[in-house]
């Protein structure tokens, strides 16, 4: 798998803000921009540098993307670990590791990361150089990304994939039985 112009722009800016002395930073692409095929990419590459990765996925459905994709990029499975944040967040998963094991930390919807389960994982590996992939870097909550992480990397934004034909164009088409069902409450 190759990856388009502007995620390799993406990897280049990553690159420069780490060497700005940024160990944790918040990466943004819209939905359908490639983020798992960027981060997949940065496992490769620090594999063969021989970095241990660790990427924490959200949910089981998105764990088993993040494995086909890394598998495409043909990443050393000795050094990766794919698994759910809610796994790793446990005692007896994190206590098979030593606290240096990890060179990264990749989390896969990086808005989450305010929850205690991931501030666990960070905390344990916390020399970890830490990369979160989001499309949403502002949460609802009001809790502030920059909590963990101290830079933000933008990709371009969906408007710009869709004219460079990256992305389709997306129409909202209400569901009807959707709304039919819908009950508001105050």
């Amino acid at each position: 798998m190759e990856l388009r112009d502007y995620q390799n722009k993406l990897i280049e800016d990553i690159r420069k803000s780490a060497k700005k002395g940024h160990k944790s930073i918040c990466v943004v692409l819209p939905c359908g921009g490639g983020k798992t095929p960027v981060f997949a990419d940065l496992a490769r590459t620090g594999s063969e540098k021989g970095r241990k990765t660790l990427i924490l996925s959200p949910m089981d459905t998105v764990q088993d993307q993040i494995i086909k994709t890394v598998n495409c990029f043909n990443v050393n499975k000795e050094m990766v670990e794919i698994v759910s944040y809610k796994k790793a967040a446990t005692q007896e998963w994190l206590s098979a590791y030593e606290k240096d094991y990890f060179s990264t930390i990749i989390v896969d919807e990086a808005h989450h990361s305010c929850a205690s389960s991931y501030e666990k994982v960070f905390s344990y590996f916390g020399e970890a150089f830490r990369l979160g992939f989001t499309a949403t870097p502002e949460r609802l909550d009001g809790k502030p990304m920059s909590a963990f992480y101290s830079d933000m990397v933008k990709g371009p934004s969906a408007k710009k994939l869709i004219k460079l034909g990256h992305l389709v164009p997306s129409r909202i088409v209400p569901n009807n039985s959707v709304r039919e069902n819908y009950k508001r409450t105050n």
